[in-house]
């Protein structure tokens, strides 16, 4: 295990593991508030936040879409963070592996050393 300022870089070296591709970057950062202890509804509402803060982004890349010929409507599902979908991952790890550190170490291969490097590197001390 790397002792790095690497906790970040210890997920994301499992990140093509971790979720398949359609669930995204913010499920992962969902993955390590759980792993960090953070409870699920908080999760959840941080999941949620992503939506406003891509608003703008997402009216700037409209624009440039249609300038290129692509139909914004199509793509929009990739620039959100749908409610339903959060909870459905959520509920597929609880369900399924009983906790994200659990997912994490068996579905995605990440060892303990890299999950306590994670935290090491990510509470506050």
């Amino acid at each position: 295990c790397l002792a790095l300022s690497a906790g970040a870089f210890a997920l994301w070296r499992f990140a093509p593991n971790l979720l398949p591709p359609e669930a995204g970057s913010l499920s992962v950062a969902a993955l390590i508030l759980l792993v960090l202890g953070v409870d699920r509804q908080k999760v959840v509402t941080d999941h949620q936040l992503s939506n406003r803060l891509l608003a703008d982004i997402t009216k700037a890349l409209q624009v440039q879409m249609e300038t290129f010929g692509i139909d914004p409507n199509k793509m929009l599902p990739y620039f959100s963070a749908p409610l339903d979908a959060i909870e459905a991952l959520l509920d597929y790890i609880e369900t399924t592996y009983g906790s994200a550190e659990r997912y994490l170490r068996e579905k995605a291969g990440v060892d303990n050393c890299h999950i306590a490097a994670i935290r090491q590197e990510l509470l506050e001390k």
